[in-house]
């Protein structure tokens, strides 16, 4: 994304770096439920400006600076997230990554937390890290070649943030150390508790599709939460989610069972 701005401060709209730019605005006003004349209030321009902006035409690093600003989020972290549209960093990590990541569990947090686009400083605050304890994780994840350490503790990951985890991947065991008690813990009839189910007869091609759906499902969770960062803390929670389906053998009962 270097070449995102071009010498006279526009924004490289002959390339694919300011579609990227605006695209990833879009998906985050949507999220948060923003129209295009709901933008153009919050910066006093007329919603046709807007539209324009968001077209790419004319559209300067000021302007980016606004309508990110609107969203939620710097434009450091809108470059960061267009970058993740489209890069080539690593899709699956080495096993030896993983079981790095395994060994301790705040690490592999830390790097959640990353992975959903936090900052440093964001991660320090939510975990109540000292700086010294911040820099030491971070500088563990970049020798594990997991993320390239910058200057300020500015993070860029090396790997893609829709991570896809081996099956016998020691990470996955977390899962059921940490995870999997919350849903064994859970409440199903708590205001709090969200949760749906369905009996299904699917192809191989249908759960192949299904298995896309639960991975938008996760992209869109964490669009969610990425428009929802510049909200007040006291007013959201943490949701762990689980999607999840597998096969079984279905008895359905017979008329002499019915009462």
């Amino acid at each position: 994304m270097r070449s995102q701005v071009e010498p006279n401060g526009t924004a490289n709209r002959g390339g694919r770096h300011g579609a990227l730019l605006t695209a990833v605005l879009k998906r985050l006003f949507q999220a948060k439920g923003l129209k295009y004349r709901d933008v153009a209030r919050s910066i006093g321009v007329s919603e046709i400006t807007v539209k324009r902006w968001m077209s790419g035409r004319g559209l300067t690093v000021e302007q980016l600076e606004l309508l990110a600003e609107v969203a939620g989020i710097g434009l450091a972290e809108l470059t960061e997230l267009a970058v993740a549209d489209y890069d080539t960093r690593l899709p699956q990590i080495t096993r030896e990554q993983e079981e790095g990541l395994a060994r301790d569990s705040l690490l592999s947090m830390v790097f959640s937390l990353l992975l959903i686009g936090w900052s440093a400083i964001e991660i320090k605050r939510e975990c109540e890290l000292d700086e010294a304890t911040l820099v030491s994780y971070l500088v563990r994840l970049e020798r594990l070649k997991l993320i390239e350490l910058m200057p300020g503790n500015f993070v860029r990951l090396l790997t893609r943030r829709d991570l896809r985890w081996a099956q016998d991947s020691p990470v996955r065991g977390l899962f059921h150390t940490h995870v999997w008690r919350y849903f064994q813990e859970m409440d199903f009839e708590s205001p709090d508790a969200i949760w749906g189910t369905e009996t299904l007869r699917l192809s191989r091609r249908s759960v192949l599709r299904m298995e896309q759906m639960f991975a938008e499902l996760g992209r869109n969770l964490r669009e969610l939460a990425e428009a929802d960062r510049a909200e007040p803390s006291d007013e959201k929670k943490w949701y762990v989610t689980l999607a999840a389906a597998r096969p079984v053998e279905v008895r359905f009962p017979r008329v002499t069972d019915r009462v």
